[in-house]
């Protein structure tokens, strides 16, 4: 093969090595160094695939399968070799060389108890997973809409500012006029002032719920992200007797405690199932002296539960499920009331959140508006364009709180009901 062809050979090979490795490569960096926009759902869905303490919950369950496999097993055989009345001087005559296996056989069902305690073991630690991703999912919703609330109320301030600048301008023309005095400038500039402040403070807020979000959904720090959603009001008809019905079938926390007096059951089983002996069969070979080969023999071992009879297992097994059985009553009762109360919590939300949009919104652009006009036409004094503009941002912000705090009503009556509401 020429040298020509063979280098035009090796050429093409690196580039079909590299170019892969380029493309995709940049493709990563700058998806890294880019924003990241997130939805709700796509939140919530790198939290569950990220987050440490879910993965470690996944784990728990892993465990859970170990001890399953643990539990399965049966007992090992066991092998001896014995030899005595062996003379050192004569090692042929008289001596007995002995092999034998014994295998102890559980009786009473012991290792189906086991079993099955292990296998609700195994449930529990799945219910344990599922109520912290309901937590974690909660935190998420929490801190996603918390942010969208802060950056309402950044929007607001920055519109603020715009028009006290604006203000701020035109007052300083007139003052360079000798229309007003230096006091009143000074007035609307420590106004505009204010407004910066709350801007920075706003935007200091959002950067320290950021870097939790960030946490639960495991993003790097240096990633900027871009939070993709409405802070809107949809009202929302929910029937509380429907929710206490599935919190009580849905709710994994409950389902675990009742898991868990499976678990205790299937071990009190055991403990009495413990009061009676395994038993141990076994045979042997032996050979005795020069002439006695191939002997064979057989052999069965069993305790005797004289003394011992597992009692205080058993006593102890059976406080367990007592115990269990009141834990039972105990979440019921706590579910149920946190059921009722997050639905009061709903309703008083959905209603304040009525309240505003009814007529305090209307009032305060209203206000802030005939403020204005009579302001510009000297018909009203700068202190009453403050306190226009202070009663719209406030009535704003308590607006956006209060979409904040149904939004998260919402989410609190799907965390307590077990079942997704709105999503």
């Amino acid at each position: 093969m020429p040298a020509r062809m063979q280098w035009r050979i090796v050429f093409n090979l690196v580039l079909m090595i590299l170019f892969p490795i380029v493309l995709f490569g940049e493709g990563r960096g700058y998806a890294e160094e880019g924003t990241l926009r997130l939805t709700l759902d796509h939140s919530i869905q790198l939290a569950r695939e990220r987050n440490f303490t879910l993965a470690a919950a996944g784990l728990n369950i892993e465990a859970s399968r170990a001890d399953r496999i643990t539990a399965g097993l049966l007992p090992n055989p066991q092998f001896s070799l014995n030899g005595t009345f062996i003379d050192p001087h004569t090692p042929r005559v008289g001596s007995q060389v002995t092999a034998r296996i014994d295998q102890p056989i559980e009786t009473f069902g012991k290792r189906k108890y086991r079993i099955e305690a292990s296998e609700h073991a195994i449930t529990s630690s799945d219910l344990q997973r599922r109520h912290q991703l309901r937590q974690l999912t909660l935190d998420v919703e929490t801190l996603f809409y918390r942010i969208l609330t802060l950056q309402q109320n950044l929007r607001l301030a920055q519109g603020s500012a715009e028009r006290f600048g604006e203000i701020l301008r035109v007052n300083t023309l007139r003052f360079q006029k000798g229309d007003i005095s230096e006091a009143e400038l000074m007035k609307v500039r420590l106004q505009q002032l204010d407004f910066q402040n709350d801007i920075l403070s706003i935007r200091q807020e959002i950067l320290d719920q950021e870097r939790r979000l960030k946490e639960l959904l495991v993003i790097d720090a240096s990633v900027p992200i871009e939070l993709v959603g409405d802070l809107q009001y949809q009202e929302r008809q929910v029937d509380l007797g429907s929710l206490k019905e599935e919190a009580v079938q849905l709710r994994p926390d409950l389902l675990e405690v009742q898991s868990e007096l499976s678990r205790v059951e299937s071990e009190a089983r055991l403990a009495r199932a413990m009061r009676y002996p395994n038993v141990s069969v076994g045979v042997e070979y032996d050979t005795v002296g020069p002439d006695y080969h191939g002997l064979l023999g057989a052999g069965l071992s069993i305790s005797l539960p004289i003394f011992d009879r597992n009692q205080g297992e058993v006593r102890k097994a059976d406080i367990h499920v007592e115990t269990a059985k009141l834990s039972i009553k105990e979440k019921e009762r706590q579910v149920l009331l946190e059921v009722e109360y997050a639905y009061r919590d709903f309703i008083q939300k959905r209603a304040q959140v009525s309240l505003f949009e009814s007529q305090v919104l209307r009032d305060a652009v209203s206000s802030r508006e005939i403020a204005e006009r009579a302001y510009e036409k000297g018909g009203a004094s700068l202190l009453e364009l403050f306190d226009a503009e202070r009663i719209y941002t406030t009535t704003l912000r308590n607006y956006h709180e209060a979409l904040f705090q149904y939004q998260i009503s919402l989410f609190q009556l799907d965390y307590v009901s077990g079942k997704e509401i709105l999503r």
